[in-house]
């Protein structure tokens, strides 16, 4: 999980992910949706087609689905979707850029495995 805009700390997303118990796609949207499928149609609109279809398979996932995220400086945590799909309006998702398609999750209380870092800057390689 992490943001697409490059106005956002990378870190951010997951550590609102963490401490919040959410997993997404990202993407912060207009005004609120009613639904999956209003959230599809201003996804489309204000973002593109590819993140819109993203949402969609995101959505699409069943609870009990593992997740996995990478944080930029401390590795792989893996997760468990444990609810439907929600647009996710708080202050911090917002200023994380992650609202879009979220859902609850529980997330490994450290990072798993062979996740090595990004490099230093924070950047997905």
């Amino acid at each position: 999980m992490h943001s697409r805009r490059d106005d956002v700390d990378p870190a951010a997303a997951v550590e609102h992910a963490l401490a919040a118990g959410r997993v997404g796609v990202g993407g912060v949207l207009s005004r609120l949706p009613r639904d999956l499928a209003e959230a599809l149609v201003l996804t489309d609109g204000e973002h593109d087609e590819r993140t819109a279809r993203r949402l969609e398979r995101f959505a699409a996932v069943p609870v009990g689905s593992f997740a996995w995220t990478r944080h930029p400086r401390e590795g792989l945590f893996l997760g468990r979707i444990t609810g439907e799909w929600e647009y996710d309006a708080s202050p911090a998702a917002v200023a994380a850029a992650t609202c879009s398609a979220s859902t609850t999750a529980t997330w490994s209380a450290a990072p798993r495995g062979c996740g090595a870092p990004a490099d230093p800057s924070g950047r997905e390689r």
